[in-house]
């Protein structure tokens, strides 16, 4: 009898443990939109592992846990270091053409936090093309099943065990349901992730009696492009790494801006109390900037902006969540049965804030372990139940509910954060959870992640890495 395993959500982490489990076990990917839209797709900058002859284990361990604070899980930080080369090997093997320097040999940048070039990318799309490998495995593995537009609506739970998912379309038993959601960007107005993010898999965990942990350590990213009306576009760290300056309405730099981004986001979000800030790289060329950056460079030049030429308004914006359903090094959660993957899921790697271009290696890391952890469990015989559930479209209410939802997390929950805003922040945020209807599925799903992370925030009563408080 083959194992039947369920994965939610087809960003990298959900793909790159859907075509290793399927080596073992049948295979069903859900995901809510279709399963090109993800946060991995936007992902611009690239992924951290030691490659250089010039790198050490032991610089990427140092400088994970000192932008972490030093509050990661120092064996988590090793493991996920030591592990990442071959992962980027076995990218290559998939077809991901990572951008090479003038030798022929990987172009390795550097991001801020990190005291060596040690991220590979394809130019400033390495989410993108790495996705779109993983997707072409996928969709030609016989024992991958892919149901796209399917939104997923609670864990099913036998004897304290996870047993399978609800989704708006039917029931699916499994032996395992690995979540691999993504984190909850959209719980703020100003964020860099797609709308399909709104804390699902968190939030079915969290219901279900899920340990989580870590959830105050929201991570803001200093570099968005800042256009008034419109949503954020996100500006690579890469871009920093590369010797772009920040510069206040004054024009002067004002923040070394390799320093990790909680610390560079409170200057950009403090200097905007007096005007505009801005990304400067004026001082390269053209062929440079077309060349290692096309994709921010042909978006930009939709709104008659050049980076050569042109200062970029910038602002502060929600990213990525650096907490999550607490799992150990194979996945699994507090709760049997049930796995976390990618940013829905809290290893330790990223402390209280995440180093830059460790996220998609925490992905493919532990989408590889947890697929190997699965080669141990026994498969039992499970029963499917078909059942469907009408769900009401987004009205007025709803989309006012979840505007005022968002602006009580920028106020009270965002970059800088106080102890009466959050208390005011959870009564509001509760008051909101009180008037909506169930079938407001990501609503509901929004408003539980919300209120965990301010009552998380209000917890930690000190300052630590992205979760600054100034009393």
């Amino acid at each position: 009898m083959r194992r039947e395993v369920v994965i939610v959500g087809s960003g990298i982490a959900g793909l790159y443990c859907a075509l290793l489990c399927a080596q073992h076990s049948r295979v069903r990917l859900v995901t809510k939109n279709t399963i090109v839209e993800s946060s991995s797709s936007y992902a611009q900058g690239g992924i951290a592992a030691v490659l250089g002859t010039q790198d050490r284990f032991s610089k990427h361990i140092g400088d994970t846990l000192r932008a972490g604070a030093h509050h990661n899980n120092r064996h988590t930080v090793k493991l996920v270091v030591q592990e990442a080369p071959q992962h980027i090997q076995a990218l290559i093997d998939l077809g991901v053409q990572f951008s090479l320097d003038p030798r022929g040999k990987l172009d390795l940048t550097r991001e801020g936090g990190h005291s060596k070039r040690r991220i590979v990318h394809v130019h400033d799309m390495t989410g993108q093309a790495v996705e779109q490998a993983l997707i072409a495995a996928v969709r030609h593995h016989p024992n991958i099943r892919i149901q796209e537009n399917e939104l997923a609506i609670d864990l099913i739970k036998r004897r304290n065990r996870v047993v399978g998912l609800q989704t708006v379309k039917g029931y699916y038993y499994a032996d395992a349901v690995v979540i691999a959601t993504g984190g909850a960007g959209q719980i703020y107005p100003y964020t860099t992730n797609p709308p399909v993010v709104t804390g699902d898999g968190v939030a079915m965990a969290l219901r279900a009696g899920a340990k989580a942990r870590d959830l105050e350590f929201i991570q803001f990213h200093p570099t968005a492009y800042y256009l008034p009306g419109k949503q954020p576009f996100l500006l690579s760290e890469a871009l920093r790494g590369e010797g772009a300056y920040l510069r206040n309405h004054e024009g002067k730099r004002f923040v070394n801006e390799l320093l990790p981004r909680d610390k560079v986001s409170r200057s950009v979000y403090r200097q905007q109390r007096n005007g505009l800030v801005y990304l400067d790289f004026r001082h390269r060329s053209k062929s440079f900037l077309l060349n290692r950056f096309p994709g921010i460079y042909q978006r930009l030049a939709q709104d008659k902006l050049s980076l050569e030429k042109d200062l970029i308004p910038i602002t502060p914006v929600a990213h990525y969540l650096c907490g999550g359903v607490h799992t150990d090094n194979h996945g699994r959660s507090s709760l049997p049965g049930l796995y976390v993957i990618g940013e829905a899921a809290h290893t330790g790697l990223h402390g209280a804030n995440r180093l830059a271009s460790n996220s998609l290696l925490e992905c493919l890391v532990f989408a590889s372990r947890t697929a190997k952890y699965l080669t141990r469990i026994q498969a039992h015989h499970q029963h499917f139940k078909a059942k469907k559930m009408n769900l009401p479209k987004p009205d007025d209410t709803s989309i006012g509910l979840r505007q005022q939802l968002q602006n009580v997390m920028w106020e009270a929950g965002g970059i800088i954060r106080s102890a009466a805003g959050l208390t005011s922040g959870v009564q509001a945020v509760r008051a909101i959870q009180a008037s909506l209807d169930p079938r407001q599925v990501e609503l509901r799903n929004m408003a539980i992640v919300a209120e965990a992370v301010l009552t998380a925030a209000l917890k930690r009563r000190r300052s630590l890495g992205c979760h600054y408080r100034v009393n």
